[in-house]
């Protein structure tokens, strides 16, 4: 999730009801980034929009509207290849910014 200003974070955690064993992970929260851990398999992290602009060449949503990047962890890269062309032969597409 984009936000334009990471200042209202405290609030935003409140209000979005985090589970209790919600916790901060330090090593991806900067002046530019926060990350929670909501469960043992869920990650929750707000950019700012100079941070979002480092991940993707697309433009920012308008306000009022809401964009999301997802994340899979993958064993190696033989499995990544495999998710996507499993995807594109389901009618999917690949992310128009591949990383490495």
């Amino acid at each position: 999730m984009r936000i334009a200003r990471l200042a209202i974070l405290p609030l935003f955690w409140v209000c979005l009801a985090l589970p209790a064993a919600a916790q901060e992970v330090p090593k991806f929260t900067d002046e530019t980034a926060a990350c929670m851990v909501w469960s043992e398999t869920i990650m929750v992290m707000l950019l700012t929009h100079a941070k979002w602009k480092g991940f993707t060449t697309r433009p920012i949503c308008p306000a009022g509207s809401s964009e999301v990047s997802l994340a899979l962890n993958c064993e190696d890269r033989a499995e990544v290849d495999r998710l996507v062309a499993a995807a594109a032969a389901h009618g999917g597409r690949g992310d128009i910014n591949p990383a490495e």
